[in-house]
C-alpha cells in the first residue's frame, strides 16, 4: 500500500531498534513526525487471549510511502542471527490522528465511548516522540474535538441547559436537532434510574429509627435502689418541771 496518510502500526523490537530506525527515518526526511509507547501485555477476556508487551507507533509523513517496503526496515534479527525468527512490526494502517492518540494512552473516556476497558493507563510523559510541541498540539485538538462533543453536551444538560436553548444558539445543527432530542430523553432516563438507585442504596444502608425506638420502649427499666438515709433519729426534747 502506498500512502501519505498518517498509518500507525505495533512493534516487537526492541526500543533501542526501533528508535534507531525512526531516528533515521526522520533524519532523511521520509518521515515528518513519529511518535511511540510502550505498552504491557493485557488479558483479553473475550478472545481468552493475553497479548505480549508492545510498542504502539504512529508516523506521519511529507510524501507518499509504500508501507511493505517501510515493513521491511523495521526486521530485526537478534544478535545478527539472519537464520533466526525476526522481531518486526505488524502491517501498517491508516490511522486517525487523534484517535490513534487518544487509544494509545487508553484515554478513559475515549474507550467508554468504545465500550472498551483497559487495565494499564498512560500519559502523555509515557510517549518518546520527534517533536513534544506537535504531539502536546495533537492532543490538545483531540480533547476539543468532535469526539467528546457528546460529553460536552452531557455537561451542558447536568448544568440544566436544554437541547432547545443548545439549538437557539446554534451549539446544535438543525439535522441534528431531533436525534438530540431524543438523546436529551434518554439522557435524564438514564440519569433519574442511576440517581434512584444511589438513593435506595442510601436509606438501605440506614438504621431504621423506629427500631431503635421499640428496643428501648421494650427494655424492661431496671429497678432504682433507695438509698439508706445516714441521718440519726433524735429524741423530742423534754422540759423539765
Amino acid at each position: 500500500m502506498k500512502t501519505s496518510k498518517p498509518i500507525s502500526t505495533i512493534s516487537y523490537n526492541t526500543e533501542e531498534f526501533l528508535k534507531a530506525k525512526l531516528d533515521y527515518l526522520s533524519r532523511s526526511g521520509e518521515v515528518a513526525f513519529w511518535y511511540y509507547i510502550k505498552h504491557h501485555g493485557e488479558y483479553d477476556k473475550e478472545t481468552n487471549i493475553q497479548d505480549k508487551a508492545h510498542i504502539h507507533v504512529y508516523l506521519e509523513f511529507a510524501d507518499r510511502v509504500d508501507t511493505i517496503k517501510l515493513g521491511d526496515m523495521f526486521l530485526e534479527y537478534e544478535n545478527g542471527d539472519l537464520n533466526s525468527k525476526p522481531l518486526k512490526c505488524m502491517p501498517f494502517r491508516v490511522s486517525k490522528p487523534y484517535d490513534a492518540l487518544l487509544y494509545n494512552i487508553h484515554h478513559v473516556q475515549y474507550l467508554l465511548q468504545k465500550f472498551e476497558q483497559k487495565e494499564f493507563s498512560y500519559t502523555l510523559d509515557d510517549i518518546v516522540t520527534s517533536d513534544r510541541d506537535y504531539l502536546n498540539q495533537l492532543y490538545s485538538e483531540a480533547m476539543h474535538s468532535d469526539i467528546f462533543k457528546r460529553d460536552r453536551m452531557m455537561k451542558l444538560m447536568d448544568s440544566g441547559v436544554t437541547v432547545a436553548e443548545m439549538c437557539y444558539h446554534g451549539l446544535v445543527n438543525t439535522n441534528q436537532a431531533y436525534q438530540m432530542m431524543i438523546f436529551e430523553q434518554l439522557y435524564k432516563r438514564g440519569k433519574y434510574n442511576i440517581d434512584k438507585a444511589k438513593e435506595e442504596d442510601r436509606l438501605l444502608g440506614l438504621d431504621n429509627p423506629f427500631d431503635n425506638v421499640v428496643n428501648s420502649a421494650l427494655e424492661k427499666p431496671k429497678p432504682q435502689q433507695v438509698k439508706k438515709s445516714t441521718r440519726r433519729k433524735t429524741s423530742p426534747l423534754v422540759s423539765a418541771d
